[in-house]
């Protein structure tokens, strides 16, 4: 099928969302279920709690589909309403019962199941003052230089030619896969949202600078046609939140009127072995910076000093490592916040007072 059957295809899930009288709205990205003790985490959140309030995932829940499904079931007995977009890990073709021949047939697969169990992916209303808006996206290289490393990255999609790299259905840097899914969201940027808060979310990054991890892996972030998208929702509010997943650095600022936040749980690979096993589904793990790069902004952003960089390490865990191995180690440098399982200390809260 062509891009022009695709986005055809599409329309049948290009709906308006059914309007949810919630009490408050929370956000969460990259929970990685695949993953057991992020599933036992996920299925620890309280069952009563958030019957009012509504969820949005920002993509990365779980590759095997089964896995997802059992999850947004899992959610859905938890939230009075849950919107999803798919992330990078969903589009994976690895081998499982329901195996899609490529990534753009799962990314439909996916839709369908949302709408099967009644999770949320097309924009909608909640209270009397806000507004839920999916938006789906790729990544797009800022350059022709490459490192080799990158272009190694979501090998485990397969791309079909109408979308993907003719000549390599495996390339998920090819440009076309982004333009695809920004064509997407272009109904929705034109709907009348009543002046309401629009809460609007992608799995990939909308800002570049919003990414401060390892250079090399900006070619893989993000792309400028999704803040270019979200900005264009401003004209018809006074408020504007975007969530993102996606880096795993979680970020909470304002960027030319509109407030970005992600708030990701990660996966294992985030974790160091050892804390992730003592701490187990009640470890929440933010991502900093990777050391040395970016270190001065990264500190400058989140208003901490050296020392304190050095007490955490002394503290967490149960070393007093030198400043100096600190400032010049090639690992990502990490702060783990410890909390309950209540919602309300892991999701971030992006607007209340709905009712």
């Amino acid at each position: 099928m062509s891009s022009a059957g695709y986005l055809k295809f599409f329309e049948r899930f290009d709906g308006e969302a059914p309007h949810f009288d919630g009490r408050a709205i929370y956000a969460i990205s990259d929970l990685h279920v695949d993953s057991k003790v992020n599933r036992d985490w996920v299925n620890s959140l309280p069952a009563q709690d958030h019957l009012e309030d509504a969820l949005i995932v920002a993509g990365d829940v779980a590759t095997n589909l089964e896995v997802l499904e059992s999850t947004l079931v899992a959610l859905l007995e938890k939230f009075g309403a849950v919107w999803f977009c798919p992330g990078n890990h969903e589009l994976w073709c690895t081998p499982d019962k329901k195996g899609q021949s490529h990534s753009i047939e799962k990314f439909f697969a996916i839709l369908q199941l949302c709408r099967k169990l009644g999770v949320r992916t097309e924009p909608g209303t909640v209270g009397t003052s806000a507004a839920i808006v999916p938006m789906y996206s790729w990544y797009k290289p800022v350059s022709a230089d490459i490192p080799k490393v990158v272009k190694y990255f979501d090998r485990s999609c397969r791309w079909t030619k109408g979308v993907g790299n003719p000549e390599d259905p495996q390339d998920s840097l090819y440009p076309g896969i982004s333009e695809f899914f920004a064509q997407l969201n272009e109904k929705r940027l034109e709907l009348d949202y009543e002046n309401r808060h629009i809460i609007s979310f992608t799995h990939f990054v909308p800002h570049l600078e919003l990414f401060y991890g390892r250079r090399d892996l900006v070619h893989v972030m993000g792309c400028d046609l999704i803040g270019k998208q979200v900005q264009q929702m401003q004209k018809q509010t006074n408020q504007q939140t975007h969530i993102f997943g996606h880096s795993h650095m979680n970020v909470d600022t304002t960027k030319n009127g509109i407030r970005f936040v992600q708030h990701a749980v990660g996966n294992a690979t985030d974790y160091f072995a050892a804390e992730a096993r003592s701490f187990g589904p009640k470890t929440f793990v933010t991502l900093i910076g990777y050391i040395p790069y970016n270190f001065g902004k990264v500190l400058g952003a989140i208003g901490m000093q050296h020392k304190k960089i050095h007490g955490m390490h002394q503290m967490m865990f149960g070393m007093v490592p030198e400043l100096s191995d600190v400032l010049t180690q090639p690992y990502p440098c990490y702060i783990k916040r410890y909390a309950d399982v209540k919602v309300s200390n892991v999701c971030v809260n992006v607007h209340n007072k709905l009712m």
